[in-house]
């Protein structure tokens, strides 16, 4: 948004905080209830609809432009027939799990178009996967307590804190490894500052993941009470 012109910015945030909302609204439904109602989930998804018109998104493009949000909603849904998020690769779990981030992100490259030839939507792609997968971490113990699709619990339910901080720490540290070596080569400053944020939040997350993992009692994750209903 600091690097976008948009004509009449603070409505525009504003519109964009509403649409975060109207999407927070149907992540707080899924994972507070167990047994999902088709007709509140209408109501929820007619919220974000509603708020996306604003935006100038026509009636025919709206289930277009949420398309990620309804994937990742079937992710989460799943849980109830027991098929658990571990099914998927974390790129391909991050990458939709980022949905809402990146329908925010479009919505503000649509309104400047000029954004793509400073930074190319494409260059966000392991700075979202990063961000998810700190989200997981940090949200462990509230989790716990609630029907979250959080592949991290689900991680350590099924194949314990070892194995979990190996598959993690390692994802983490291939993309940092991937931006440090594209901060040597780029000379962008654009693209050298998305880099810098990528770089940030791997280190960050490493840190967090290590502290989890050491403060995190597996009484307390077989005892999630997504867990009792598998």
């Amino acid at each position: 948004m600091n690097k976008a012109n948009i004509s009449k910015p603070n409505k525009f945030l504003r519109l964009l905080r509403q649409l975060q909302r109207d999407i927070y609204g149907l992540d707080y439904y899924l994972e507070s209830k167990w047994r999902v109602k088709e007709k509140v989930l209408e109501e929820k998804w007619e919220r974000i609809f509603t708020t996306l018109s604003k935006f100038g998104i026509s009636n025919e493009d709206r289930k277009k432009w949420c398309n990620e949000i309804l994937i990742y909603q079937k992710q989460e849904l799943a849980l109830r027939k027991k098929v658990p998020p571990t099914q998927h690769s974390m790129e391909y779990f991050y990458y939709y799990k980022s949905c809402d981030v990146r329908l925010i992100r479009k919505l503000i490259y649509r309104a400047d178009p000029s954004l793509k030839k400073l930074i190319a939507p494409g260059d966000w792609t392991d700075f979202d996967y990063l961000t998810e997968v700190n989200d997981d971490i940090l949200d462990l113990f509230e989790d716990l307590k609630v029907y979250n699709c959080n592949r991290f619990l689900f991680s350590l339910i099924q194949s314990g804190r070892n194995k979990t901080r190996q598959e993690y720490s390692s994802f983490i540290s291939g993309i940092q490894n991937e931006m440090r070596h594209r901060l040597d080569s780029e000379k962008d400053e654009n693209q050298k500052w998305i880099f810098r944020e990528t770089d940030l939040i791997a280190e960050d997350t490493q840190k967090l993941l290590e502290s989890r993992l050491q403060d995190i009692k597996m009484t307390k994750v077989r005892k999630a009470i997504i867990n009792r209903k598998w």
